[in-house]
């Protein structure tokens, strides 16, 4: 993981104890802790300015306002038109967006830190153009899709996968949102 967002495990993984806001000031000490360091002062940065953007102009450190802790919301964009909005939750999750059609997309927290930004090709979205001369397979007993990723991007360490997904006509962005390499966003790794 990117050194600039060291603080994204530690806050990840108070989210997943029993006793979420004590977790959560113990990660802000250690987050704030760290910051002195010079490997992690532009990380304490973004991590003020982050908070600063959840919480308005007023950082959490060191308030009662924990027992609320602030949800992130995931922004799904096309040549800057917003697509979807996907609620970053404490357990793990997926979604799928609908009418991926070729061009360039982000995806991006709803504080403004974009996560990730490509375009995407009509190979990328099209069957036939993804899979030439393969027909659409369907699964035996549902007659649904059998799913098949034409790209996959891991971001966050782990804990954010995207990918996308060739359609007939268009299509489709997969967000797995918390998994590791096991699934599970409360085994989350800190980078110290």
């Amino acid at each position: 993981m990117n050194d600039d967002l060291f603080f994204l495990p530690l806050i990840a993984n108070a989210l997943c104890q029993e006793d979420v806001p004590s977790a959560l000031r113990e990660a802000f000490r250690r987050i704030q802790e760290l910051g002195h360091e010079p490997r992690w002062e532009t990380g304490y940065q973004q991590f003020l300015t982050f908070m600063a953007s959840v919480q308005g102009s007023q950082l959490l450190l060191d308030t009662e306002d924990l027992d609320r802790p602030a949800l992130l919301e995931l922004l799904v964009e096309r040549e800057g038109t917003l697509l979807a909005t996907v609620p970053v939750r404490r357990h793990p999750d997926r979604r799928v967006v609908d009418g991926i059609a070729p061009g360039l997309y982000r995806i991006g927290l709803d504080t403004g830190r974009v996560l990730w930004e490509e375009r995407l090709l009509p190979r990328d979205v099209l069957w036939a153009l993804a899979f030439p001369g393969r027909p659409l397979p369907m699964a035996a007993d549902t007659g649904s899709p059998i799913r098949q990723p034409t790209r996959e991007v891991v971001l966050l360490g782990g804990a954010l996968r995207v990918r996308v997904f060739a359609g007939i006509e268009e299509g489709s962005l997969e967000l797995e949102l918390g998994s590791l390499e096991d699934g599970n966003t409360c085994q989350a790794e800190s980078p110290l």
